[in-house]
């Protein structure tokens, strides 16, 4: 009965894997040999904001399971899963991690099935009433499959589904005609996939601008992460999204529902890899145990989305000092417990903290064994926060230790320093771990200190190759310091919100567009006010015009 679905249902399920071939598009790496670079100025003139492609993108795990409850709901959706595909250190918007295998398309297919059997057994996002179920069924699904494609059915799709319902309800009934209708839906690629193939209007030579409800899917699952709302597609469909106005307003009216926390709560959590939380781990410190690590993860969440939210403020996230703290974290914190388990925002002492870099749960994330890692923490500043490329070692680099090591060697940092000063490790360690080193006032669960091992740590770091942010800092504190007034900085955290957004590395023919955001972002530093400026770029309207 299954095996014979997409002979079936020919207009409107195109088997998993059509578009796989062409998902990807070109890729590479921009800032550090692009045109940011020092003494190759970046002359952008009117027009040049545009995109450098426009790949065809499928929904996430994250984006698949918000789209079927806002479809289903008030549905309690089952559990369902998908392979892992995300690289770390990349977005899972990213389409470049969006491959399709034969098991990504057997967990397609076992989801559906999973999907429809409880949306079958339990029917009241239908709102039947009083109806019999085959003329419910027939009111409902048509309307059911638009939203998750997010646009209009044409005639020939909504005769085609009304056949294949109908058809199976005489051969199998109405209940599984139902379950077959919604697999159908589930496993059709105008549903897991975001075609942009329509275009309208006028737009600069060489790009095709978007239509109506193209841009209301962007928009929607930029700012959601799901499919389009009722007031989002009645604009779509009466052609308001054409105007500029009209498109800010819709992104000023959905910033306002609670969905956009949770999807730059999403930004967050990969930006700051804190994946790695799940398998941190540290034989020196018993209680960084599951529920502290969910706390911490927890809490820097917390901190992000006041800063981003409530504050609406650059400055803060970058150095802030406060925190969200509960009884269990306060010894993390070097605070007094608040006297409860929920977190609560606690003043923090700014000689100690400030800003994302310095909340135990990011630190917390690069332990593994006994210690911390400076190695983890320096990569992650130059990659995510400097915007910079670390090659990988070379395969027959060695990595043991010396069998004889210093009686004298006794804090973390001269451990690295000593097996990185080889000419083969000096180059790239001397980026990573100069970054690193300045967080050795930080233990393996986030907690300051000043002494290892009854030695003073030496915290001092310096960053190379990142332009104004380049320099020696006695701290920690003094290096974020400079990173908040950093034009480097603050352009790669535009740069990583304009990944997560488009769904791909920019190239260099987006270094218009990405200088343009920065810098009107260096004006108002209005976190909320960059989500604006991003959905409402040429960037976002366009898509290069495709050319055999």
């Amino acid at each position: 009965m299954r095996s014979s679905m997409c002979a079936r249902l020919p207009l409107i399920l195109l088997c998993v894997g059509v578009y796989g071939a062409s998902s990807t598009g070109c890729r590479g790496e921009v800032y550090e040999d692009g045109p940011d670079r020092p003494g190759r100025a970046l002359r952008c003139g009117p027009g040049d904001a545009l995109p450098a492609e426009a790949p065809l993108r499928r929904l996430s795990e994250r984006e698949y399971l918000s789209s079927v409850r806002d479809l289903f709901s008030p549905l309690s959706v089952p559990e369902v899963a998908f392979p892992e595909t995300v690289a770390r250190g990349r977005f899972d918007t990213g389409a470049e991690d969006q491959v399709v295998s034969p098991l990504w398309v057997a967990r397609s297919q076992a989801n559906a099935e999973t999907i429809a059997e409880s949306a079958v057994g339990d029917r009241g996002w239908m709102g039947c009433g009083a109806r019999d179920a085959v003329t419910c069924a027939h009111e409902v699904l048509p309307d059911l499959f638009a939203r998750a494609f997010r646009r209009p059915l044409e005639d020939p799709e909504r005769a085609a589904l009304t056949t294949f319902y109908d058809t199976n309800q005489a051969e199998f009934g109405e209940a599984d005609a139902l379950r077959m209708a919604i697999e159908a839906l589930l496993i059709s690629p105008d549903f897991l996939y975001r075609p942009e193939m329509l275009g309208a209007g006028d737009a600069p030579e060489g790009f095709v601008t978007l239509s109506d409800h193209e841009l209301a899917t962007r928009l929607s699952y930029m700012i959601w992460g799901t499919i389009p709302d009722a007031e989002l597609r009645r604009a779509a469909d009466a052609g308001e999204l054409s105007d500029g106005a009209a498109v800010e307003s819709q992104v000023r009216r959905m910033l306002v529902d609670p969905r956009a926390r949770q999807t730059t709560g999403a930004f967050f959590e990969q930006w700051l890899e804190l994946a790695r939380l799940e398998t941190a781990s540290s034989d020196s410190f018993p209680e960084f145990d599951p529920a502290m690590r969910s706390d911490l993860r927890a809490s820097v969440l917390r901190f992000t989305e006041d800063a981003f939210w409530e504050q609406r403020s650059y400055d803060q996230l970058m150095g802030g000092s406060y925190g969200y703290v509960n009884d269990r974290l306060a010894p993390a914190f070097n605070v007094a417990p608040p006297g409860t388990e929920e977190l609560t925002r606690v003043d923090l002492d700014p000689a100690q903290r400030s800003g994302i870099l310095t909340q135990p749960g990011w630190l917390a994330s690069s332990t593994h064994g006994v210690a911390h890692s400076p190695i983890v923490r320096g990569l992650f500043v130059v990659r995510n926060v400097l915007c910079g490329t670390i090659d990988p070692p070379p395969a027959d680099v060695n990595t043991m230790l010396p069998e004889d090591l210093p009686t004298e060697i006794r804090t973390t940092r001269e451990l690295i320093e000593l097996t990185h000063g080889t000419t083969e490790c000096a180059t790239c360690h001397a980026r990573i771990d100069g970054a690193g080193f300045a967080f050795e006032r930080y233990d393996a669960i986030g907690r300051y200190r000043t002494m290892e091992n009854g030695v003073e740590v030496d915290p001092s770091g310096v960053v190379l190759g990142a332009g104004d942010a380049n320099g020696t800092y006695p701290s920690a504190l003094e290096m974020i310091d400079a990173f908040s007034d950093s034009d480097r900085v603050r352009e790669c955290m535009v740069r990583q919100m304009y990944r997560f957004t488009m769904g791909r590395r920019d190239q260099e023919g987006d270094a218009c567009q990405v200088r343009d955001l920065s810098d009107a972002f260096g004006e108002h530093r209005d976190t909320t006010e960059l989500l604006v400026a991003i959905a409402t770029s040429p960037s976002f309207r366009y898509r290069p015009e495709v050319t055999e």
